[in-house]
């Protein structure tokens, strides 16, 4: 495994299944660890997030710490499995078959991407997959894109418009999120219908933590399964990814590349 990115110019050749890290980057094997602290307040904390373990064979999270700093570089890699984490201008080169994920997400959490895949004419969309954290009551990224009529955000918002307006899924998801934000002392539902915060000021690491806590119980409770249900019973070709995000094909020309 190759792990590469691209805010540096760099070649990687030869033997498959080598992890290469350029400047700017972090990778963790070990996230559950007790002892893990991480230099940013805003990331999530150890243990946490799906995938988060003692295993140190396998990758647990990778991210790009700096991602507005690099030039338009060029990256080529030899044999075996790649992973590929660009910078700010768009710098990745495949061979057919390969895959290329991009997205965004808000300091780790309400992911958005899309998953294209390569062929012979060019890359296509596979898959648009998103975490069920987008559907919360205290979100940002569902409503943020680059530039105007972003197609991404567009499709995040229609799809969770459709989750929302299922009369079964949503009172239930929606009640189970009110009462997980009480216990965590986050808000409490006033009487005016309206999120009300509990405490003046909440350090921005322990706000995380507990975000992360409200988010692991829900998809333990089932949630991101259900969500599906709804997604498939409005049409749309719907499953869990390996990561655990809600994700669905899509449809021809509603993506560009699609």
């Amino acid at each position: 495994m190759k792990v590469i990115w691209g805010e540096s110019s760099l070649s990687t050749t030869g033997k498959p299944n080598r992890a290469t890290n350029a400047r700017a980057s972090s990778v963790d094997w070990t996230a559950a660890d007790s002892i893990r602290n991480y230099d940013d307040a805003a990331t999530p904390a150890a243990g946490t997030r799906a995938g988060d373990d003692d295993d140190p064979s396998e990758i647990d999270r990778i991210w790009s710490t700096d991602s507005g700093h690099g030039g338009n570089d060029v990256i080529t890699t030899g044999d075996g499995d790649d992973i590929i984490i660009g910078g700010e201008d768009g710098e990745i080169v495949m061979e057919p078959g390969g895959l290329l994920i991009a997205g965004t997400n808000g300091m780790g959490i309400q992911t958005r991407y899309m998953v294209f895949g390569k062929s012979a004419d060019g890359l296509f969309p596979r898959e648009f997959a998103f975490s069920l954290d987008n559907l919360g009551h205290i979100v940002f990224m569902p409503w943020f894109s680059m530039h105007e009529n972003d197609p991404e955000a567009m499709l995040l918002a229609e799809l969770a418009g459709t989750i929302r307006g299922d009369g079964q899924f949503w009172p239930s998801f929606s009640g189970r999120l009110d009462e997980l934000l009480k216990t965590q002392r986050i808000c409490v539902r006033g009487s005016d219908g309206f999120l009300q915060a509990l405490a003046k000021e909440m350090p921005l690491a322990e706000y995380f933590q507990k975000n992360a806590a409200i988010w692991q119980q829900l998809e333990e409770d089932g949630y991101p399964a259900r969500a599906v249900e709804v997604l498939e019973y409005a049409g749309h070709k719907a499953w869990i990814n390996g990561v655990g995000d809600i994700a669905i094909e899509p449809q021809p020309g509603t993506l560009p590349m699609g």
